[in-house]
């Protein structure tokens, strides 16, 4: 870039969603191929009619080490531990992408009570983080699930080197430059109702 160049870029910090009714059935699916037993997580969010709203989905479960006798929090949204993702983060298209969050529009809820389903791991000292995003954090997430896809960031060794894509272009919203201005509010929820 060249010294003394201006550069901009707006946007609007969306207002904060509500989660509602969080709950955990488990266990409710059994995968024959891991061998392993999973649950189903609901919860529901009321879309705001007035706007176009974007979300983004953060799954957290705790962990226990009876070694250092410690907890800690593991993440569980993305394509590697949803083992099966709800229909409005399917009807994204990003899922074949391998995504390392959730994230989606109020297209097919919009103005509505959604209630979302995942075929997941999760447990009462779970919790869920909603961010409300604003449009330009929704493109850069889309954008950049492409091209870390395309450009194999998700696997380790020469593949990388011998079957890299080609580069894809990045959003920006910024004038006189690249980059994202973006913006998000979170509400969590911490108490998870597991049924069993």
């Amino acid at each position: 870039m060249l010294a003394n160049t201006k550069m901009t870029g707006e946007t609007i910090i969306p207002t904060p969603a509500v989660i509602s009714n969080p709950e955990y059935k488990y266990p409710t699916f059994y995968d024959a191929m891991s061998q392993q037993n999973y649950g189903t997580l609901t919860f529901s969010i009321n879309d705001n009619p007035e706007q176009e709203n974007y979300y983004e989905i953060l799954i957290y479960n705790s962990q226990f080490s009876d070694y250092t006798q410690e907890y800690w929090y593991t993440y569980e949204s993305n394509y590697w531990t949803i083992y099966k993702p709800d229909i409005v983060i399917q009807n994204e298209g990003d899922w074949d992408f391998i995504p390392t969050t959730l994230f989606f529009s109020d297209e097919l809820f919009n103005g509505k009570i959604n209630i979302f389903s995942f075929i997941t791991h999760a447990s009462n000292s779970s919790y869920i983080l909603l961010r409300s995003i604003s449009k330009e954090y929704y493109y850069f997430r889309k954008y950049y699930t492409r091209h870390a896809f395309n450009a194999q960031l998700h696997t380790d060794g020469i593949h990388n080197l011998l079957f890299a894509g080609e580069p894809l272009d990045m959003y920006t919203n910024i004038k006189g430059g690249l980059g994202v201005c973006a913006a998000y509010s979170s509400t969590t929820a911490t108490k998870i109702v597991v049924i069993q």
